[in-house]
């Protein structure tokens, strides 16, 4: 039995097998990073989430305790790109229109037992939704493992919890742990803009492309959220509740979530 919160998170009615989903589109970046934190406490009570979120102009996320030695805040200041911080590890990503993912469980469930083992149910997942719209993504084919020097550009690194478009990096995770419960942070490039990305992380544009790429756009956004919930929902075993989402700028694209749940 888990218990479904609503945005606030209070209790509301038991429902039993099921996932919470919530979809946002062009909100605040730090709004919406707050509000998947907090899907941690609501994980703690048992109550499985999946959060997806985009915004409309480019964001600088950087990880929970890297510095900004790598990064040209000038540049940012001068484009208008906000800088905020998620409450996961790893290291920085620009995001251009890309896709928010995160995943909060109970420590107790069977995907959330070890960290590799929440990351490879975590990325199956996601490769599962992806095959059905038709853009298979695969592993790395050697992935960095343990204790290695991180690029401050999330994206320059495939290690273990990478996904690939072509042999080029197309999404990448994080994790964080506290208080009985989990949570996976990944992002999905769909708006990858090199020469943005090479300036703000002051390195060549032929670096970040030869080594990042995003996802061709053979499905709007909308169709992209309704498959992820789907493949989420049927490999957790659990059914789909959709949470009213707090008003969006763009609503409908939290739409196909909802449809989905009601099939």
């Amino acid at each position: 039995m888990s218990k479904l919160f609503g945005e606030d998170g209070k209790k509301g009615a038991e429902v039993a097998n099921t996932l919470n989903v919530f979809a946002f589109a062009g909100r605040d970046a730090t709004k919406d990073l707050l509000f998947e934190s907090r899907l941690l406490k609501c994980a703690s009570r048992g109550s499985p989430s999946l959060v997806m979120y985009t915004w409309d102009r480019p964001v600088l996320v950087l990880g929970r305790l890297q510095g900004l030695d790598e990064i040209d805040e000038r540049l940012c200041a001068e484009r208008g790109v906000p800088i905020v911080r998620r409450q996961t590890g790893g290291t920085a990503v620009l995001q251009n229109a890309d896709l928010n993912i995160g995943l909060a469980l109970p420590v107790s469930h069977p995907w959330a037992a070890t960290i590799h083992g929440f990351y490879d149910n975590f990325l199956g997942a996601v490769q599962d939704a992806m095959v059905r719209l038709g853009v298979p993504l695969s592993r790395p084919p050697d992935p960095l493992r343990g204790r290695y020097r991180r690029s401050p550009i999330c994206f320059l690194d495939q290690a273990v919890e990478s996904l690939l478009f072509e042999g080029k990096k197309t999404l990448g995770c994080a994790q964080a742990r506290k208080r009985g419960a989990a949570l996976v942070h990944g992002t999905l490039l769909r708006g990858f803009d090199p020469i943005l990305h090479a300036a703000i992380f002051k390195v060549t544009p032929e670096r970040v492309e030869n080594a990042v790429t995003g996802i061709p756009h053979v499905a709007s956004l909308p169709v992209l959220m309704a498959a992820l919930a789907s493949s989420f929902a049927g490999a957790l075993s659990e059914e789909e509740v959709v949470t009213e989402p707090a008003p969006v700028r763009r609503p409908t694209s939290a739409a196909p979530c909802a449809a989905s749940a009601r099939r």
